[in-house]
Order: C-alpha cells, then sequence, then structure tokens
C-alpha cells in the first residue's frame, strides 16, 4: 500500500490529526490524481464508520470528480480474467440448461394436447344411448300411440329424425315419450344444444312420465349424464361439468356399468384440464 492509499485510508477511518486533516483537504481540491485515489479507494469499499463531515466533504468530490476528463485504468489481473470467465461461463450453462428443460417441456405439452381426443370424440364416447328394451324390432299399429310409435323408429336401427320430429310437434300432451326418443337422435347427429333443450324437458316431466315403460326404469341419471355432455360442447366450464359428473356420480350406484363410464368420463374431463392448464 503506498503513501497516497494509506492517506486515504487514514482520512476515511478518522485517524488524521487535525492539522493533517485540514491539509489533505485542501491537497485533495488541488490534486486531480489525489481526489481519483479517494473516490476510488471509497467506492472499493472497506471504509469504517464516517463522518457526516467527511460524508458531505466526500459528496463534494464525487460530484467535482464526475466532470474530470477520464479515471484511471483500473489493473486487471489473471485470477480477475479467470473469475471473470467463470461466472460467465456458470451464468450460460444455467440459461442454456433451463431454455433445454423449457424446450423439453413444451414439446411434451404439445404432444399431450394434439394426442388427447377433440371435444366431440369424447362427448361422443360417453353419450348414452336411449332405452329400448324388447321394443326393438316389434311393430306398433296404434298409430296414436306416441310411446310405441317413437320407440319403434328409435330402436328400428335407422332413426327417422323427421318421423320423430313430427310425433313430438303433434303431442298433446305437456311431455311424451318422442322427446326423449328425439334428443338421443339430435345427440347422435352432435346436434348438441338442441339435444339438451329435449333431455332437459325430460328432467322437467319428472321419473313418473320417464321411467313408467319396463325398460326405460333408471333412465334420469343417463339422460342427466347426456345433459352434462351436450352443455360441454356449448363451452360450459370444464371446472363446472367436473364439479357436476362428481356430484352426479355420488348419486349412482356404485360399480354399475353406469358408474364406471361416468368415472372414465370424470378421470378422461380432469386429466383435459391439467393438459391445458399445464400448457398455457
Amino acid at each position: 500500500m503506498d503513501n497516497t492509499t494509506i492517506r486515504v485510508k487514514k482520512y476515511l477511518e478518522g485517524t488524521l490529526s487535525a492539522k493533517d486533516k485540514v491539509a489533505f483537504e485542501e491537497e485533495l481540491r488541488s490534486d486531480k490524481n489525489l481526489m481519483k485515489e479517494f473516490i476510488l479507494y471509497g467506492i472499493r469499499g472497506g471504509v469504517a464508520e464516517k463522518t457526516p463531515e467527511q460524508i458531505q466533504f466526500r459528496e463534494q468530490m464525487a460530484e467535482k470528480f464526475a466532470n474530470a476528463d477520464s479515471l484511471p485504468e483500473p489493473k486487471i489481473t489473471w485470477r480477475f480474467y479467470l473469475r471473470n470467465i467463470w461466472y460467465s461461463s456458470l451464468r450460460n450453462w444455467i440459461i442454456i440448461t433451463l431454455i433445454a428443460f423449457l424446450g423439453i417441456w413444451v414439446t411434451f405439452n404439445i404432444l399431450e394436447v394434439k394426442n388427447a381426443p377433440s371435444l366431440n370424440s369424447l362427448i361422443q364416447a360417453h353419450v348414452e344411448v336411449a332405452s329400448c328394451g324388447s321394443v326393438a324390432g316389434d311393430k306398433a299399429n296404434n298409430q296414436e300411440n306416441n310411446y310405441l310409435r317413437s320407440a319403434e323408429i328409435y330402436c328400428s336401427g335407422q332413426a327417422d329424425e323427421e318421423a320423430l320430429q313430427a310425433l313430438e310437434d303433434s303431442c298433446q300432451s305437456e311431455f311424451c315419450m318422442s322427446c326423449y326418443y328425439l334428443a338421443h337422435v339430435k345427440l347422435e347427429k352432435e346436434q348438441y344444444q338442441e339435444a339438451s333443450k329435449l333431455l332437459q324437458r325430460c328432467i322437467d316431466a319428472g321419473l313418473p312420465e320417464i321411467e313408467k315403460y319396463p325398460f326405460t326404469v333408471g333412465s334420469e341419471p343417463k339422460i342427466r349424464l347426456n345433459i352434462l355432455l351436450a352443455e360441454l360442447s356449448g363451452g360450459k366450464p370444464l371446472e363446472q361439468t367436473i364439479l357436476e359428473l362428481e356430484n352426479l356420480l355420488r348419486e349412482i350406484q356404485p360399480n354399475s356399468s353406469l358408474h364406471q363410464k361416468g368415472q372414465q368420463l370424470l378421470d378422461e374431463l380432469k386429466q383435459r384440464k391439467t393438459i391445458w392448464f399445464q400448457f398455457f
């Protein structure tokens, strides 16, 4: 440590005598090199407690020094050089690693989203078909029996939407079974909005109307499941659909085929929600 640095250090530490302190400050005001050394030493740190006078004086010198022509070139040692290389390499390695992991994560999520079934495919795979029972293949001669006529049309294997619509239009009571079968034809043809309205009419009619025929007993939870699917296609929030489906499954007998099918749908909806949440 040279004599100039020692003087700067003693001044900043407050160990100079009063006379030497005044002399140092006078010299500092007139000696540009000493002023630079003073400011640089203060910037480097290692300074003990400062008095208000010293702080004020240093601020004045710093302001004056800001207008100086140039700064002395710092001495760069090989240790400093190697340390900077190491820090730069470490920083670049961290950045490259993070970018690589991000790229892998995005790639896997894109593939998962692409491989996920479309919403329409998901709906069609879980739609519950209408109950037919022993009506399939039977011939109904009574044209005024809406139930038998609509069941015959639907269960024949070639559901005629126009014929079912005509039966529904000619229905003279608050609810006819043509509504039930027409709704399922709409579902199969992916006319979800119309199907949802017809299915809701079935629910509003009540169990006595829906389940008064032997093979339609237990149809209510199936209808409610189909309503959830139809509404899902219309933009119903996935979280709300999952919540309503969970509530519906609590009402369905465990281990039944309908419960298993509903649980499978629930699992797929939750997986779909996770995929989109992770990706976005």
